[in-house]
């Protein structure tokens, strides 16, 4: 399959997706959290949670993070 057929592929599984999950570390433990996302028309992403929460602060200290969105079928 070559590159811009698998390029449609993930921008049909991110358009049809709701959530994803966020793993960040505070350098000695990694931690993930599903989160509900937007994106623009160049894919950045976006989500909103609270600044107390443990991805949040992590973030802050070590911006090094992987998101992951998943399709599920049926």
């Amino acid at each position: 399959m070559d590159a811009k057929s698998l390029a449609k592929i993930a921008k049909d599984i991110i358009d049809s997706s709701i959530y994803l999950t966020l793993a960040t570390t505070d350098g000695k433990k990694s931690w993930s959290a599903p989160l509900y996302y937007c994106k623009d028309d160049k894919y950045n992403f976006y989500y909103i949670s609270s600044a107390d929460c443990r991805h949040s602060r992590e973030i802050k200290t070590n911006p090094i993070l992987m998101e992951e969105i998943s399709q599920i079928r049926g």
